[in-house]
């Protein structure tokens, strides 16, 4: 008698106790502390490839850091999946388990008067409570410890609400740099929207909270219905997060898309110095190649006059010859035509080196010329290099302004953007919060409950007499039991048939579609065929142009040999999924069958034990 009774409070306190677990408030701990850490590393990059002083991004570091950036962030986001799962796992045990300890504690306050044995479950309600138990289970073995607590639950809201808000936070200070779209405007709206509705629906939340606190101390179903809006209201904040998880990752993809503009800034900012550099250096050489023009000019201006000297000098040897000659050729003493002679080879002998000094001074000037033309022409050429290279400077500073210009404003529009966010983020946090105190109010709710239903408990112990006439109820309800379950039997045989016949069906349906197939491959090798003698009838076009009537009969007959193959493969294709989903329906129902099976026969064994315990307890009364 008394197990009977205490089975659904156990059934409770189980659950309770198998969430309040040391592992898993370690677990959260550690959770917590990771998202700390990884959110004070990314900070910390953000950083370093951010000047505090300038406001600027450095290339050269942003490039370095950006795969360890990338890392931290994805193992922030795997982190707050997983908390947002727990979180949702818990609350929906929370609910259900909830739910079905407010409908027992009603039925045993409304049915004080007569007892009734702890309510059975129908096949439907044991579908009902499947789907808490695998997520259970699920939760106990994909969260890496066996239970999760209630207290549990909450820290992990709190902190996958806080590292939702850093992760955003950090990615907004990511994307501060890269130009941004034009639809900054409307997202800063849409988030000013969304706070107003926060704002709303704390103040729905609070009225909630008074009217639950006034009329809900003894009225389990507007504690119901009230468990039911916040369910429902968690449902809506839980849209709202996985919105922002969507935010995150357009900013990402935007990121990626940015980084092109990135690069062209750096580019731009490198290809002033990298041009001043080349002018600099062609202004030396320049320079030095003007000084040996200027040395050149003097050297064929020197050259030039040593070449007239030479000339004069030459004439002056010139006329003295021929004077000597002249003189020569008057004078009879052969002393002095002697001596003529020897001047006069020694006038030769000059007149011979001078013209070969000319030569070589002439030689030397033409070759000054040369280089001297060559130097003007690369002179003319650095200076239109040098004028291109000022242009393009003046193209690249202007470039470059435009972009500072675009950053600066950016960089406004961001920062009134992570402002909006930042209120956004306390918004949350004071209804998380809100949150908080809510499901406090929730468990003094239950420990409340617990203590009423103890009361029933003594009250239910107080009238075991009237359980006398119970057991003659039962005993009629588990014969009419048996005979359900002679039914379901006869049933289950008849259901059994019907699978038989389905799956003959589905074997001759199966031949059908194997015949059809074998007479699509028929009519594709008579296609074929056709095709070859067209391909014969077009070659034999030009000798008889009366076949041209019974090629186009041919042809129609293909398209409509085709027409009925694809018919044929879509009515196979209806069958077979005709028969697909009978074939699940009848597994299905095989499946309801077996499982009202197992709830009449463990309900028979419920029955046999209350039966022969309330039997023992008559005979110990007699």
């Amino acid at each position: 008698m008394l197990n009977m009774e205490t089975i659904e409070p156990k059934s409770h306190s189980w659950w309770w106790d198998s969430h309040i677990s040391n592992e898993n408030f370690e677990w959260l701990s550690k959770n917590r502390q990771g998202a700390d850490q990884r959110v004070k590393d990314i900070k910390q990059l953000l950083n370093l490839i951010v000047d505090g002083s300038s406001s600027e991004i450095n290339p050269e570091v942003y490039y370095q850091k950006k795969p360890e950036l990338i890392a931290h962030v994805e193992e922030f986001y795997c982190m707050h999946h997983l908390l947002a799962k727990r979180y949702d796992d818990l609350i929906g045990e929370l609910r259900n388990n909830t739910a079905s300890l407010l409908q027992t504690q009603h039925k045993g306050i409304s049915d004080s008067g007569s007892y009734q044995v702890s309510p059975l479950r129908t096949p439907d309600q044991k579908h009902k409570s499947e789907p808490a138990i695998e997520s259970e289970l699920y939760v106990s073995s994909g969260g890496g410890s066996s239970d999760i607590s209630l207290k549990g639950g909450y820290e992990t809201s709190s902190s996958s609400s806080d590292s939702d808000s850093e992760s955003f936070e950090s990615l907004l200070n990511k994307n501060s740099f890269p130009l941004v779209k034009d639809d900054s405007k409307g997202q800063r709206q849409k988030l000013l929207e969304t706070g107003k509705e926060e704002n709303v629906w704390v103040a729905k939340q609070e009225k909630a909270d008074e009217t639950l606190e006034v009329g809900g101390d003894r009225d389990p179903e507007k504690l119901l219905k009230s468990i039911t809006e916040y369910n429902e209201e968690l449902r809506e904040a839980k849209e709202k997060v996985q919105s922002s998880e969507e935010e995150i990752v357009r900013l990402k993809s935007e990121l990626q898309k940015n980084e092109p503009g990135i690069v062209l800034m750096g580019d731009l900012m490198a290809q002033p110095e990298s041009a001043q550099c080349d002018i600099q250096m062609k202004g030396a050489d320049l320079d030095v190649e003007r000084r040996m023009v200027l040395e050149l000019q003097k050297q064929v201006s020197a050259l030039k006059n040593q070449v007239l000297d030479s000339n004069g000098i030459i004439k002056t040897l010139q006329k003295e010859l021929e004077i000597t000659r002249e003189k020569h050729k008057g004078a009879e003493e052969p002393d002095l035509s002697n001596k003529k002679i020897d001047c006069a080879h020694q006038l030769q002998d000059q007149l011979e080196s001078a013209q070969k000094v000319v030569s070589l001074l002439e030689a030397k000037l033409v070759s000054e010329e040369s280089i001297v033309l060559q130097l003007k022409g690369q002179i003319k050429r650095y200076v239109v290099d040098v004028s291109d290279r000022d242009t393009e400077i003046r193209e690249l500073k202007a470039a470059f302004c435009d972009a500072q210009q675009n950053f600066s404003l950016e960089k406004s529009q961001l920062q009134s953007d992570i402002a909006s966010l930042s209120e956004q983020q306390n918004l949350l946090w004071t209804s998380i919060e809100e949150w908080k105190l809510r499901c406090k109010s929730l468990e003094n709710e239950t420990s409340r409950f617990e203590a009423e239903k103890k009361e029933t408990k003594s009250l239910h112990e107080a009238e075991q007499m009237s359980w006398q006439c119970d057991i003659e109820r039962l005993k009629t309800e588990v014969n009419e039991r048996s005979e359900q379950k002679e039914v379901l039997c006869k049933k289950l045989d008849m259901l059994k048939l019907e699978y038989n016949m389905l799956m003959a069906e589905k074997d001759g349906v199966s031949a059908m579609a194997n015949t059809l197939s074998a007479e699509l491959c028929c009519r594709n090798d008579q296609i074929r065929e056709m095709g070859h003698q067209l391909s014969q009838m077009h070659l034999q076009h030009e000798a008889n142009k009366a076949v041209l009537g019974t090629i186009e009969g041919a042809r129609e007959r293909t398209n409509a040999l085709y027409l009925r193959a694809e018919e044929l493969e879509k009515e196979v294709d209806k069958q077979r999924v005709e028969i697909s989903e009978r074939t699940e329906e009848k597994r299905e129902a095989i499946r309801q069958l077996c499982f009202s099976l197992e709830h009449y026969r463990s309900r028979y064994r419920e029955l046999c034990q209350a039966y022969n315990e309330l039997k023992r307890y008559a005979g110990l009364g007699l």
